[in-house]
């Protein structure tokens, strides 16, 4: 009987200890990561921990992202420059420049893992990866130029939706995806989490930007109430 009481008295503490997580991606602008602090500091009305991915691309650069982290308690994950360099992502686009009569964003074939785009869609992937698909709460993905501008309650701003964020379309206004610049959702809701993907990617002989991927997830699962 002991151990059953222990068990339940085990969870309760770990849910209540449950913490919204934030991604979000730094390449040269320690300064920005003040402002992302301090605007949640002061507006998110929830427990929350913000994690710094740093893809900052020379080391002086890297340092200072680093120290401005640092001086903020905040969690800074390196990203380190190698990985851009030959990937699923960068493979997938030399084929997709190969289909005759593609269109959009057809520098992506030379510039490769340089292209910002690419860079970004690296990162995310990688903080989804390691911090994201696990996590056991609300997730947030965001671009370092974000920032909280009034009081927001994210539990409840989500508590009728499964995700909340900002739809794009491609430039043939035909292909409808999630921006990931800015993206809230439920890790514990989402089914098949982890197909959930921003990449860019080409549909329809079509090159989307980045976050394009999620063109297929939200096409496979209909019912999700996501809120735009």
């Amino acid at each position: 009987m002991k151990k059953y009481i222990l068990f339940i008295m085990g969870s309760f503490v770990l849910s209540s200890h449950a913490k919204i997580r934030l991604l979000t991606f730094h390449y040269n602008r320690p300064d920005f990561i003040k402002i992302q602090h301090k605007t949640f500091q002061k507006f998110l009305k929830n427990d929350y921990e913000l994690i710094v991915f740093n893809d900052a691309p020379t080391q002086e650069g890297a340092a200072q992202i680093a120290a401005t982290c640092a001086e903020y308690g905040i969690q800074c994950v390196r990203f380190q420059q190698e990985w851009h360099h030959k990937t699923f992502l960068t493979d997938s686009i030399e084929e997709w420049a190969k289909i005759p009569g593609v269109t959009g964003l057809r520098e992506l074939n030379l510039l490769k893992g340089k292209h910002p785009s690419v860079r970004h869609c690296h990162v995310i992937q990688y903080a989804l990866d390691n911090y994201g698909y696990n996590h056991d709460d609300i997730l947030g993905v965001l671009d370092g130029d974000m920032f909280l501008i009034r009081p927001l309650d994210l539990r409840a701003y989500l508590e009728n939706y499964d995700i909340a964020g900002i739809s794009l379309t491609d430039e043939t206004r035909t292909v409808e995806y999630v921006w990931p610049g800015i993206v809230f959702f439920d890790v514990r809701k989402l089914p098949q989490i982890e197909t959930l993907r921003f990449n860019l990617s080409e549909i329809g002989n079509h090159f989307t930007d980045t976050g394009g991927h999620s063109h297929y997830y939200m096409q496979s699962h209909p019912t999700l109430r996501y809120k735009k």
